[in-house]
């Protein structure tokens, strides 16, 4: 900022000093000479500014005006988009966020400010802040905010999608064991014909 005093004026001489004096609370106390000073006021507040011009017939006179700084207003510099799950099932919800970087630094979460746009409003809807998988299909999440943007990527699955039934087949081994179907029975039949054969024979 640039102080300028050449609009004072000397009644019977020439002005030959000019001083400037500039405070705030909380602010050491500056001084300049000249009739013009540059001064950078760094932090926001209330700065009173004075000025004591001298003539050259040794005559002073003071002008005091009071000035108003605010903090400058941070730019946005990056934008990002954060979804609790990328992947949902049909009737699922996740939170969605909205992050803003600006150029001092810092972070805020601007989700309530930030416009959003569905690609596709038959996959995901949104409300609050929470998306909402509506029917399977994938679609892009964009947020916008200050001249920035950001994109995500969201799929919506239906419910058991990825689910694998595996079907168990017993298996009697009474049928199909040792080598042969009934391999045991026909043993067992075997031996009852071979004794009744051998018991006929007795009592013939």
């Amino acid at each position: 900022m640039t102080l300028d005093g050449s609009s004072s004026v000397g009644q019977d001489s020439e002005i030959v000093s000019y001083q400037w004096s500039v405070t705030a609370a909380g602010v050491d106390q500056r001084t300049f000479t000249g009739e013009q000073a540059t001064v950078a006021l760094d932090q926001p507040g209330e700065y009173t500014v004075e000025l004591t011009v001298e003539n050259s017939a040794g005559r002073t006179a003071t002008e005091t005006t009071t000035l108003t700084v605010q903090q400058a207003e941070a730019v946005v510099t990056g934008l990002t988009v954060e979804v609790g799950q990328t992947t949902l099932t049909v009737g699922g919800t996740t939170d969605i966020t909205v992050t803003a970087t600006f150029d001092n630094g810092t972070t805020q979460d601007v989700t309530s400010e930030a416009e959003i746009e569905i690609g596709d409003t038959g996959i995901v809807s949104i409300s609050g802040g929470v998306l909402t998988g509506e029917s399977a299909g994938s679609t892009e999440i964009t947020a916008r905010y200050n001249g920035q943007s950001a994109t995500e990527t969201v799929v919506i699955e239906q419910q058991g999608q990825d689910e694998t039934t595996t079907t168990t087949t017993e298996t009697d081994e009474g049928s199909n064991g040792g080598g042969g179907p009934g391999f045991g029975v026909v043993t067992v039949l075997v031996a009852i014909s071979v004794a009744m054969l051998l018991f006929r024979r007795r009592t013939n």
